[in-house]
């Protein structure tokens, strides 16, 4: 192996490690990882790796943060010598997919809310707690249900009415309902270890009382 592409950990890398590269360029492909291989055709092997650190995918970026500029704003990006530009034939085959992927995102379902749910809110996860609830509607028989709203739920459902392109932003995924037999004791180990490493308001959960108490020190 001379090369190891990683992902999943959405971490920049780009380290060689007993002589391997390794490169992982963050997630949602904002961003790409670069490694050079240079190859001895005569005697077949790999002579020398370069890396370079992951590098935002964007024509123009802000100064003083590393992150993209919108519009006409920050300064303009170079590569390689190149100045960085949006591929005008790429945009023009994309505009009809986006444009339907915005009436999407802007079609109403009908439910307006009075006041924001929030992932977490004074230690608690309110709307880890609903998409627990409506997991363990969805399973008959289940007991207990339990959401790492953490890593799950990426946003706030707003207040007002709401729209298809809210609840894609809480959930942009295609992940299945998992069911797993275990006894309350198993249960009750897991719960405590998530509390143990400040992990509750990270837990949506349904069907038990979860109740956390900590020490003067912390503990």
């Amino acid at each position: 192996v001379d090369v190891i592409a990683a992902g999943h950990m959405h971490a920049g890398l780009g380290h060689q490690v007993d002589g391997i590269g390794i490169i992982q360029p963050f997630s949602r492909g904002q961003s790409f990882g670069r490694v050079d291989v240079v190859f001895d055709r005569a005697i077949r092997k790999v002579t020398r790796l370069q890396l370079f650190a992951p590098r935002l995918v964007c024509a123009r970026q802000n100064p003083s943060a590393a992150a993209c500029a919108d519009g006409d704003a920050g300064a303009a990006v170079e590569y390689e010598g190149r100045t960085v530009a949006p591929d005008p034939k790429i945009i023009a085959a994309m505009e009809p997919a986006l444009k339907r992927v915005h009436e999407l995102q802007a079609s109403p379902i009908g439910i307006a809310l009075e006041a924001p749910v929030r992932r977490n809110a004074d230690g608690r996860s309110p709307l880890g707690d609903f998409f627990a609830d409506a997991m363990r509607a969805a399973v008959p028989g289940a007991d207990v249900a339990a959401i790492n709203n953490a890593a799950r739920l990426w946003a706030d459902l707003p207040s007002g009415p709401l729209t298809l392109g809210h609840l894609y932003d809480v959930f942009p995924f295609d992940n299945r309902l998992v069911r797993v037999s275990m006894t309350g004791a198993d249960l009750s180990r897991w719960l405590a270890n998530e509390i143990r490493q400040g992990r509750w308001s990270r837990v949506g959960i349904s069907g038990v009382d979860l109740a956390v108490r900590g020490l003067a020190d912390g503990a």
